[in-house]
C-alpha cells in the first residue's frame, strides 16, 4: 500500500504533535532521564519489530554500532533530556516551538563552526523571521 504525501504528512503531524502531550503527562512520575530512557527503549523495540517484519538486516559492524550509539546519544538522548526538564517549567506548546527551531540553530552553528558550510541569504532571512516570531510569542 502506497501512502500519499498528504497521508504521510498527517501521520507525522499526529505522532510528533501528540508527543508533547505525552511528555507533559509523563512528567513528575519518574525522573526525566528515566522517561527518556523508557521512551527510546520502546521506540527501539517498535523499530526492531518493524525491521524484522520488513526483512531489513540489522547486522552492523562494531564501528557502526559505536557511531550509532554516539549519534543517538548526541542528537536525541541529550536533547530530549533537556526538553523533558524544560517542560517542568514551561508549557508544552512553547517547548515544541522552541524545539522546532533546532534545524535553524544547527544551520547557524554549522556556518560558524564548520568552515565549509555555505548558506544562501534566504536561509538567514528565514531564521531571522522565525526568531522574531518566537520573540513575539514568548513576550
Amino acid at each position: 500500500m502506497k501512502l500519499s504525501n498528504l497521508q504521510l504528512f498527517a501521520i507525522c503531524v499526529v505522532i510528533w504533535g501528540s508527543t508533547w502531550f505525552a511528555i507533559t503527562y509523563q512528567l513528575g512520575s519518574v525522573a526525566p532521564e528515566v522517561s527518556v530512557g523508557v521512551r527510546f527503549l520502546l521506540a527501539a523495540f517498535v523499530l526492531f519489530i518493524f525491521c524484522r517484519w520488513r526483512g531489513h538486516s540489522l547486522a552492523f559492524t562494531r564501528r557502526q554500532h559505536i557511531d550509532l550509539l554516539l549519534f543517538g546519544t548526541a542528537m536525541f538522548c541529550i536533547s530530549y533530556i533537556f526538553v523533558y526538564h524544560a517542560e517542568l517549567y514551561i508549557i508544552s506548546g512553547m517547548v515544541a516551538v522552541a524545539y522546532s527551531a533546532s534545524p535553524m540553530i544547527n544551520m547557524w552553528a554549522a556556518r560558524f563552526f564548520i568552515w565549509y558550510a555555505r548558506h544562501r541569504t534566504g536561509e538567514h532571512c528565514g531564521v531571522f523571521g522565525y526568531c522574531r516570531y518566537c520573540a513575539g510569542v514568548l513576550a
